[in-house]
């Protein structure tokens, strides 16, 4: 079998990967699934910028045939996301003064560190295992989906060469074949 034959799944990889991207960061605004902290505007810029959305999601879905608008979308969402995830999540926590403040109280590298995890933010509650674990799903995804849409660049460059090529010589070799 020729790789022309093999990436026949592209499309359904990308259409299944954008779809985990859009309900991933559907999530990511409803910490513990809950409202309350969207309506007070308490969700991470990186969240409410929603690039799992449109970047990961909604432009990957329309863009099957134009690979390459669907691996910048890919790639918008994966530089939106890892910065995200490295900023930690918009948080309650207790300030130097111990009073409560709103803010990205996470220190670098708080991602090795799992007691800060449960002891830094107060609310929303488990906030920092939600984003890391969703915001990990959603850089996954795009890693997945910029390796399939660089796929299907090449093998639609290869098909405006090679299947051209290989019809023509199915039509003179085998005429009464369609």
């Amino acid at each position: 079998m020729d790789i022309l034959s093999r990436t026949h799944c592209l499309g359904a990889s990308l259409i299944f990967l954008g779809l985990i991207c859009i309900f991933a960061n559907i999530l990511l605004i409803f910490p513990n699934f809950e409202y309350q902290f969207l309506l007070q505007r308490k969700v991470s810029l990186y969240a409410l910028m929603m690039s799992g959305l449109w970047g990961g999601g909604v432009l990957m879905l329309c863009s099957i045939p134009y690979s390459a608008l669907g691996l910048l979308g890919s790639g918008i969402c994966f530089v939106v996301n890892f910065t995200g995830l490295a900023k930690g999540p918009f948080c309650q926590y207790l300030n130097c003064d111990q009073e409560p403040s709103w803010g990205y109280p996470l220190e670098e590298h708080y991602i090795y560190n799992s007691t800060q995890w449960y002891t830094v933010c107060k609310e929303p509650r488990n906030v920092v295992v939600w984003n890391i674990f969703l915001f990990s799903i959603i850089l996954l995804a795009n890693i997945l989906q910029a390796l399939l849409c660089v796929i299907q660049i090449i093998n639609g460059v290869a098909g405006v060469f090679f299947d051209r090529a290989q019809v023509h010589h199915t039509l003179i070799t085998h005429p009464h074949r369609n």
